[in-house]
């Protein structure tokens, strides 16, 4: 185990004494940095979606409720019956 373990040390000081293992290190830095970004904006996109479809079929149970049974026995659908 320890054999593997100065072996690996070797070569990372040899990536990091050239530029190379810098060049790798930034691409995927930038690399993570974009897929970040954009599973960022798909979530906030997903997320404001359902935001307005929750809005719309709160709309739409408020307009389909007619009160009528409201006062003996209260819906979760409408505003109305929330007291």
């Amino acid at each position: 185990m320890s054999n593997i373990v100065a072996i690996a040390r070797k070569e990372l000081r040899s990536y990091f004494a050239s530029p190379i293992g810098y060049i790798v290190l930034g691409f995927f830095a930038i690399l993570y940095g974009v897929f970040y970004v954009v599973m960022l904006q798909y979530f906030v996109r997903a997320s404001m979606q359902m935001g307005q479809m929750a809005a719309r079929s709160r709309r739409t149970s408020t307009r389909t409720c007619s009160g009528r049974f409201c006062r003996t026995s209260p819906c979760c659908c409408c505003s109305c019956c929330r007291r």
